[in-house]
């Protein structure tokens, strides 16, 4: 046989095992939302991708030749890289040493077909927190109250060793969490609870659905 011939079996191979795997992960998550309940799901999810994120994060530098790369940038640029590898389509922009971006373009690689309908919004959010939250060394705590999501940080990295900024710094990043929401659910409102600039212990933001018009 060819060696074209054997790279092409080997590699039709390794798909079919990813996808044999993938649609188990994603039958395990409906199995989760349908016979115990959406909150188990999010919370299975949560453990497996931070579980994850701890495993292979640092010792993935090397392999993934990030090795002396500035923090923020060997951070965004892991998650483009191992995204990548696995078939996930994101995006990677370096702004600077200290800022990074990494965007993760539609669609919604992991549900297929009609899976996504019977997935809870809160299960795809615990993907980010287990394996973005602790990203920038700043550790999100999030948790259900009241029928509303919270979200606290008690740290912010971005403005660390920085004196004291204007209340605009924190305002305009406010607002592109506004707008990440609004592209998310529009029918979801955040509101500022604490903010640590204006002297508080901590960030903490409450998630709601909108109440119905005339309710």
């Amino acid at each position: 046989m060819a060696a074209t011939d054997t790279t092409s079996t080997a590699h039709a191979a390794m798909q079919a095992v990813a996808r044999i795997y993938h649609t188990y992960f994603t039958g395990l998550m409906l199995t989760l939302v349908s016979r115990r309940s959406g909150d188990v799901a999010v919370e299975w999810v949560f453990r497996v991708f931070r579980h994850q994120h701890h495993e292979k994060f640092l010792s993935s530098f090397e392999k993934l030749g990030l090795k002396g790369m500035p923090d923020a940038v060997a951070c965004a640029a892991y998650h483009y890289l191992s995204n990548s590898v696995g078939g996930v389509r994101v995006e990677f922009m370096r702004e600077s040493d200290t800022k990074a971006w990494v965007h993760f373009v539609p669609p919604r690689w992991i549900y297929p077909g009609a899976a996504i309908c019977g997935i809870p919004s809160e299960v795809s959010r615990a993907f980010l927190r287990g394996s973005l939250a602790e990203g920038e060394g700043d550790t999100a705590t999030c948790y259900m109250a009241g029928g509303a999501a919270l979200a606290r940080r008690t740290s912010w990295r971005l403005t660390r060793g920085l004196p004291q900024q204007s209340s605009a710094v924190f305002e305009a990043w406010n607002g592109l969490l506004e707008g990440f929401l609004s592209v998310h659910n529009r029918f979801l409102v955040l509101e500022t609870v604490e903010r640590m600039d204006l002297g508080d212990a901590s960030f903490t933001w409450r998630v709601r659905h909108m109440p119905a018009a005339g309710a």
